[in-house]
């Protein structure tokens, strides 16, 4: 019934192109109402009836299947190197900005426009493609359509990039789209269960997040893509330290190493100083500093990205190396960050910390770091609260500020028990 719903939107759009009502264009072929309930989709007329339509719109109905079945493969082709981080050639990049602009193919224009906006969110054109989505949100609704699985697909990606993870997690709860998508390729359900894990773990439902997982690496089995293979390691890893998980989280970052050493194709700086970084984080967390300072420093080889950079120094405050923390510390400007980011607030409060002894009270440190944890609890980053909270807390008992300490103490009571539950229990 979906290729009928097609081919009535194609009749449609060039009758109406061609200004021509449906009288004029049934007479003498079908009835008008037939004719409505054909550009609807609602009927399966047989094909010579086709042929007579598209003939009176002055087009060849064998042409047109042609093309159309070209179109399809190209957008679909073009689709799948995206969500393989392949590259898209020139021709079929021309191709699809035509097809695109041009606007001449109703029945796979929202094919197009979703293959396009994924192309735009690879390049980083987020409001473009945000103004494309927006267009198509309220024209689809939960199915198994090839709409309906790329608009769910693409939006997700979307998403993703913009940090709106209880987004995506109550869709998927409402609307199921996991079912939706089960008749397309196993890759791209294995893509999309995969941004459903990235999306738990974000929102801290770490328990959700290894069952997504663990079904997007049984979707994956015995394909051959080494860079999602990659990408399930390292997100592995990172889910199952979340949990609390070291030594398998480690299991799974020693096979991503093992991984790049063998497919020297994937092996970027990008990739190496990502899976150290990640490596360390599982250290730090186990409370294993001077480990995770290696690592750190061997992510920082490859490449200095700020979020390395004030993981690395915060480990080394933590680890209690006072003299390199200093060291470390004053390498790094605020300049160097982006406005009212954690990164940034991080900073503020690592560099109250390392100049609290030249304070004449404790009224300037107190200023910042209240700040600091305002900020922290507003975006919910509850990791830092409770990495950074027992230091602050400690150094206020030991200076006698007992209010402050207790008022610390209990955000790091009350943040802990929101960890407890997320960690055990799924997204409602």
């Amino acid at each position: 019934m979906e290729r009928h719903h097609k081919i009535g939107q194609t009749i449609k759009f060039f009758r109406q192109l061609n200004n021509m009502n449906q009288d004029t264009l049934a007479v003498g072929i079908c009835t008008t109402s037939y004719l409505s309930r054909i550009e609807n989709g609602l009927v399966e007329p047989n094909e010579t009836l086709y042929r007579m339509l598209f003939e009176k719109l002055q087009l060849d109905f064998t042409t047109y299947v042609e093309e159309g079945k070209n179109q399809e493969q190209l957008i679909e082709q073009i689709y799948e190197k995206l969500l393989s981080n392949e590259k898209i050639n020139e021709e079929e990049m021309e191709q699809l900005h035509l097809l695109y602009v041009q606007r001449t193919s109703p029945s796979l224009q929202m094919q197009v426009d979703l293959v396009y906006c994924r192309y735009l969110l690879s390049q980083d054109c987020m409001e473009e493609a945000g103004g494309i989505l927006a267009s198509l949100d309220d024209l689809l609704s939960p199915s198994g359509s090839r709409e309906w699985q790329l608009l769910v697909a693409v939006k997700t990606y979307y998403e993703l990039m913009i940090g709106n993870y209880d987004a995506i997690l109550n869709r998927e709860f409402q609307s199921n789209s996991k079912f939706h998508l089960s008749k397309s390729s196993s890759f791209e359900q294995a893509n999309y269960v995969y941004h459903l894990a990235f999306a738990s773990h974000r929102a801290y439902q770490f328990s959700l997040a290894k069952l997504y997982i663990q079904e997007a690496i049984q979707l994956f089995k015995h394909q051959y893509k080494p860079l999602f293979q990659l990408k399930l390691y390292s997100m592995y890893g990172v889910i199952l330290n979340g949990l609390g998980q070291v030594e398998d989280a480690l299991k799974e970052y020693h096979a991503a190493i093992d991984l790049l050493h063998h497919v020297p194709s994937i092996a970027t700086d990008v990739q190496w100083s990502s899976i150290y970084n990640n490596l360390a984080f599982a250290y730090e967390s186990d409370k294993q500093y001077t480990k995770a300072i290696t690592y750190y420093e061997k992510a920082l080889t490859y490449k200095k990205d700020i979020h390395t950079l004030i993981n690395y120094t915060r480990t080394i405050l933590f680890g209690g190396e006072q003299e390199l923390f200093s060291e470390k510390l004053h390498e790094l400007s605020k300049n160097d960050f982006t406005q009212g980011t954690h990164q940034q607030m991080q900073f503020f409060l690592m560099q109250a910390f390392e100049q609290i002894d030249g304070l004449e009270s404790l009224e300037e440190f107190y200023k910042i770091e209240k700040k600091v944890f305002k900020y922290f609890i507003e975006e919910q980053h509850i990791e830092l609260i409770l990495s950074y909270g027992p230091l602050v807390a400690k150094m206020y008992e030991n200076s006698k500020q007992y209010k402050r300490a207790v008022e610390l103490y209990r955000l790091l009571f009350e943040t802990s028990e929101k960890m407890r539950q997320r960690v055990a229990g799924g997204y409602h």
